[in-house]
């Protein structure tokens, strides 16, 4: 282990100037090595998973650590009365994951963890400055052995918008890795619980993080199987979650993530850090369509609240956010925001569903011209063609605004008394196609 004060690195200095200004020193470390002995084979028989209880220096950096461990991911767990304030890990790669501590609701027991830490390929070296950190601190150190799918068949999501999306399944993305265990249990949903995974925004091997979710489940938290029923990524792909063993669909399987509150909900986790970020469109996309034929399957009322737990008298939305039932920031601000135009767009898509199907790309209005007239609000829409169309357009709040069957020759029609701001406008097309752009009036 090599470990010394820190000294100035202004590459990383600028990373850091979000940290609390009670911290004065800035760590810094050497450009990111890959010692000549860095590379070795990884043995088929390394554990999916290593503990190390190790003691730390405060305001100390810590380079080069050689654990014999490949590995994937991992996450630190400290006593509840430490905190991880101003810690730094720094990968390979020179990829900079701060460390400070998750909201302790959050957390499975009474001690408090990092944040999970999956980088973008295997590390064998451990890099990182320890902040506040001081004394005894417990390491998880995964390893996922990473794969590629082998057909973009996976990802390919079928075009009814009624229809259950395609989903990766999870005997392929678990490949390699320990089996689920234990009983299923069978429960009819009523609420879709929204999470994101508080990961990272720019690993984009959607397969492997999945891969290393699973194992923070199961070889750490004690589960049985992941927490979620559906994870989705950020370009769009679905992957099913919690193993159903034939007793029933994934969907209505009951899950661990809605901090013991589970019974009639279907978890699904946005991968990505949503606090300050917007979702991509894709991942947005596919959380409407797969929310879309669930409540419409399930007769779920996508507006509307009812009481959970059962027996309660407290609210829920029938697709709520984690933090509506428990004491969370997930699944972000930005994504959270968005919930109430996903309530109201999925609605809007449960009542087309027996004759409306999503485009496959969105040319149709990409063609179509669009005019504002500043003085009077309203916006002029001439599409490629004419025809029985039927629009809807909704406010950011996921407000009904204006609607209307568009029954004209013209191909042209007015939008009245717009305010400023950002609106989603909803098209289906004479041969039952659903299109969807963004106006912005301003």
């Amino acid at each position: 282990m090599r470990k010394g004060k820190p000294y100035l690195f202004a590459g990383l200095a600028l990373i850091l100037l979000g940290l609390t200004s009670s911290y004065t020193p800035v760590p810094t470390f050497t450009e990111a090595k890959t010692p000549s002995d860095s590379r070795r084979p990884i043995p088929e028989d390394q554990d999916f998973v290593k503990v190390l209880r190790l003691h730390v220096d405060p305001n100390t950096q810590y380079e080069d650590i050689d654990f014999g461990f490949a590995y994937t991911s991992f996450v630190f767990e400290i006593e509840h009365n430490t905190d991880f304030t101003n810690a730094v890990f720094v990968s390979e790669q020179s990829e900079v994951f701060k460390l400070d501590s998750i909201p302790k609701s959050d957390q499975p027991g009474d001690e408090r963890r990092s944040p999970f830490v999956i980088p973008e390929s295997v590390q064998y070296r451990f890099n990182f400055y320890s902040g506040d950190l001081a004394g005894q601190i417990k390491i998880y150190l995964f390893y996922a052995p990473p794969i590629k799918l082998t057909s973009n068949k996976h990802f390919k999501k079928r075009p009814k918008i009624c229809d259950k999306p395609d989903v990766v399944k999870g005997a392929v993305w678990r490949k390699g890795l320990p089996e689920p265990v234990g009983n299923r249990t069978k429960h009819q949903v009523n609420h879709c619980v929204i999470h994101h995974a508080a990961s990272s925004n720019t690993n984009h091997d959607y397969v492997n993080v999945v891969r290393n979710i699973y194992l923070l489940h199961t070889q750490t938290n004690g589960w049985d199987d992941i927490g979620y029923n559906f994870v989705i990524a950020q370009d769009g792909s679905i992957f099913e979650g919690r193993e159903h063993q034939n007793i029933d669909s994934t969907d209505n399987i009951k899950g661990a993530h809605f901090c013991g509150k589970n019974s009639s909900t279907m978890g699904v986790c946005v991968l990505g850090n949503y606090q300050s970020i917007r979702p991509t469109n894709a991942s947005i996309l596919s959380l409407e369509h797969l929310l879309t034929w669930k409540c419409n399957k399930d007769g779920i009322s996508a507006t509307e609240q009812s009481n959970h737990p059962s027996g309660s008298s407290t609210k829920l939305h029938h697709i709520a956010g984690h933090q509506d039932g428990c004491a969370t920031a997930c699944p972000g601000d930005s994504l959270y925001r968005l919930l109430p135009a996903i309530r109201t767009t999925v609605d809007s898509l449960i009542k087309t569903c027996s004759s409306v199907s999503i485009a496959k790309n969105n040319t149709y209005l990409r063609n179509a011209f669009w005019h504002l007239n500043p003085l009077t609000k309203t916006v002029l829409i001439t599409l490629p063609k004419s025809g029985n169309h039927k629009a809807t357009m909704y406010n950011f709040s996921g407000q009904l605004v204006w609607e209307s069957p568009l029954n004209i020759e013209s191909k042209s029609f007015e939008i009245p008394d717009l305010r400023n701001g950002s609106y989603v406008l909803n098209i289906v097309s004479p041969d039952n196609q659903l299109y969807t752009t963004r106006i912005l009036v301003y």
